[in-house]
């Protein structure tokens, strides 16, 4: 549901949002369990045998990086809706070839959250979601520490759009007020209101760069849903996740297929060879059904954010001409990496060691979800690097890589993907984007080359910028003094209103006193006039060491909610007195339990209503529709085998007569287990 015309109230002061007004975008991971389908060389175990693990991302990415630069010091972000079996951590670093030895994630519980996993975390794959975003950062940087900042799986499983946006709001606020974490990873979508605008830029303004997966359906069509393999054009507007245009100060991260070389060694290694536009069928994957249009798209997203994001600076001179971009919108993604044959341990595999049975996952995946917590640990050992040579952070990372990506070390930075591949797996279609040398929406600039970026990033942080005061002295009665101060050269990332106002306090310590001697000039008095050239010789060395404190006094609050009084009160055209009685028409065999979710919550222009379940056995499924009245529209049962199924309502009655515009509502039952929601028609 959703208003027809925005909110407006009487208030003197300025009103920046009104949340709980529509729920039309549900969240999701960005990711998928996979088969997988192409030559794998990782040196994953033989339960995946072949996918990628460990080592293996940084013998991709970072070859040449010493060991010693593995994000030491720093702290990686991560937003997660549903919680962790840390025992999964464990077994992921201990069967990795080398083992990983890294510090245990630390959790932030926001709002409440246990930090307790959820049983419909299993079915859902949201469990491994958050396993597989720790496993990626602790992989590339063992060094870091990592950071699950974590809300409720309840908002997620039964939460409405309101309690996801609040949700991540509040854990952004968190982020900000910490101010610990200089790189944060994102991989849900689905999120986003204007208080997520608000704390995404004061993240940049403080330096901390944030990471979000572009999303795993490839380029977006003029349906209104990406990816969907019925050919429609490509489409400008990307509103089905709002996590993708909340910020010019995301980045966004897109997917890529990985070549390596054959594990060789003890322990094993693999050498960097090639990467290709991620570009997979989800009825290969074998994960979700295949029941959009016939077949289902599953890729690294590209899109254009038409009449929702202009076009940052940052890219105002990229050329557009041959990738099909846009020269006044937004264009996504910024950079890419490896989005398949990754391997994950989640949803409590050790559990089900212990008791000799299969539970748990460990095994591949796909999905952007992948590439972008991998970006954040790389960022940690570029600002590891930065704060050692420089002593500062390098901030918000889109400003950082545009202009390094468009100097002359471009291939020497960044692994280019230009072999025309696409987005889109059904190609060619007009929703596709294709690979071109630079700068393209399917895999953005390409992945990071190692050594070579990291040195161009920190070569463009500016150091401080030290000025000298001499103290006046009469030589040779009076020893002369030097004091060096510093003047601190402020950071590169633009300033956002709002903003904390920061009153640095430096202090320096003097370390050295030079004592002049004197060169005389010969002369011959009083006939001539006699100089006197003082020559100063710093004592014991020209070296000082200086002492530098910044004292942060931020100068404004994290709150970003009014509070509201209206001036005048609302009376409901119309009161509903009754709850609808639910009366199965038909006897169901009790069955195993079931997940489901429903797409779309809101349907127009005729759109069928699609219920996607994920049974855990043979079941008979009853599906029912009813009016607010409690009346019973439309009703149907089936017998499903277990796995993925979906039940369709075609917007018809039991009578076959097309139903009115309006509120319904679905209640799906098997056995004791039963899901009731609310949908919206409108024709």
């Amino acid at each position: 549901y959703a208003p027809d015309a925005e909110p407006s109230v009487d208030l003197d002061t300025p009103l920046g949002h009104v949340s709980g007004l529509d729920n039309f975008h549900r969240p999701w991971p960005k990711l998928r369990k996979s088969r997988g389908r192409r030559p794998k060389s990782g040196t994953a175990p033989a339960t995946c045998a072949g996918c990628y693990q460990g080592m293996d991302f940084r013998d991709s990415y970072v070859p040449t990086v010493p060991a010693t630069v593995n994000g030491a010091g720093q702290s990686v972000a991560l937003l997660e809706f549903e919680g962790f079996y840390p025992s999964d951590i464990s077994t992921y670093e201990s069967s990795a070839d080398p083992p990983i030895t890294a510090p245990a994630p630390v959790t932030v519980l926001v709002d409440g959250a246990s930090g307790t996993p959820s049983q419909e975390g299993t079915f859902n794959g949201n469990n491994v979601e958050v396993s597989l975003d720790i496993e990626m950062v602790v992989s590339m940087a063992p060094g870091a520490q990592v950071v699950v900042y974590e809300v409720s799986p309840n908002v997620i499983n039964y939460g409405d759009q309101t309690e996801y946006d609040e949700a991540a709001d509040d854990m952004l606020s968190t982020m900000a007020s910490n101010r610990t974490c200089y790189q944060i990873s994102s991989s849900w979508g689905g999120y986003g209101d204007s208080n997520t605008v608000t704390l995404l830029s004061e993240l940049a303004a403080q330096g901390q760069a944030y990471f979000e997966a572009a999303g795993d359906w490839g380029s977006y069509v003029s349906n209104g849903f990406p990816g969907d393999g019925c050919g429609d054009a490509p489409e400008t507007n990307v509103t089905e996740d709002p996590s993708l245009y909340q910020s010019i100060y995301e980045t966004l991260v897109g997917g890529t297929f990985l070549s390596t070389s054959s594990p060789s060694g003890s322990p094993p290694v693999i050498t960097y060879s090639s990467e290709t536009t991620w570009n997979d069928a989800a009825n290969e994957g074998k994960y979700l059904p295949d029941d959009f249009c016939g077949r289902d798209n599953l890729a690294g997203a590209g899109a254009i954010c038409t009449n929702v994001l202009s076009l940052p600076s940052y890219q105002s001179n990229v050329s557009m001409s041959t990738n099909g971009g846009s020269t006044q919108w937004r264009n996504l993604p910024d950079v890419s990496m490896v989005a398949f044959n990754v391997y994950v341990v989640s949803e409590d595999v050790a559990a089900g060691v212990s008791q000799g049975v299969t539970y748990g996952y460990e095994g591949p995946v796909e999905g952007t979800s992948c590439a972008s917590p991998l970006w954040a640990a790389y960022w940690a050992l570029c600002n590891q690097q930065a704060q050692a040579q420089k002593g500062e952070f390098i901030g918000s990372a889109n400003p950082a890589l545009y202009p390094v990506a468009q100097g002359s070390d471009y291939a020497s930075d960044f692994h280019d993907i230009a072999d025309g591949s696409t987005n889109f797996y059904y190609w060619p279609t007009p929703g596709s984007y294709k690979a071109v040398s630079g700068y393209d929406l399917a895999t953005g600039w390409g992945s990071p080359n190692g050594q070579g970026l990291l040195n161009d990033l920190i070569a463009n942080v500016p150091s401080p910028t030290p000025t000298a005061t001499n103290t006046p002295c009469g030589w040779p009665s009076n020893t002369c003094t030097f004091t060096p101060t510093f003047t601190p050269t402020p950071t590169r990332t633009p300033t956002f209103t709002p903003t904390p106002t920061f009153t640095p306090t430096p202090t320096s310590t003097p370390t050295n006193t030079a004592t002049p001697t004197a060169t005389d000039t010969p002369c011959n008095w009083p006939s001539d006039t006699c100089t006197f050239t003082p020559t100063f010789t710093p004592t014991p060395t020209s070296t000082f060491t200086c002492t530098f404190t910044a004292t942060l006094t931020p100068t404004n609050t994290d709150s970003f909610t009014p509070t509201l009084t209206p001036t005048n009160s609302f009376t409901p055209t119309l009161t509903y007195t009754r709850t609808p009685t639910l009366t199965p028409t038909a006897t169901l065999t009790p069955g195993p339990s079931f997940f489901a979710q429903v797409w779309p919550n809101v349907s127009t222009g005729g759109t069928p209503v699609r219920f996607t379940l994920n049974l855990t056995g043979p079941a008979q499924i009853q599906l029912s529709i009813y009016d607010l009245a409690g009346e019973i529209v439309y009703s149907a049962s089936t017998a499903e085998p277990q796995g993925w199924t979906v039940l369709s309502w075609n917007l018809q009655n039991q009578g076959g007569g097309r139903v009115a515009s309006g509120l319904y509502l679905y209640y799906i039952q098997s056995g004791g287990n039963h899901k009731l929601g609310k949908i919206c028609v409108l024709h």
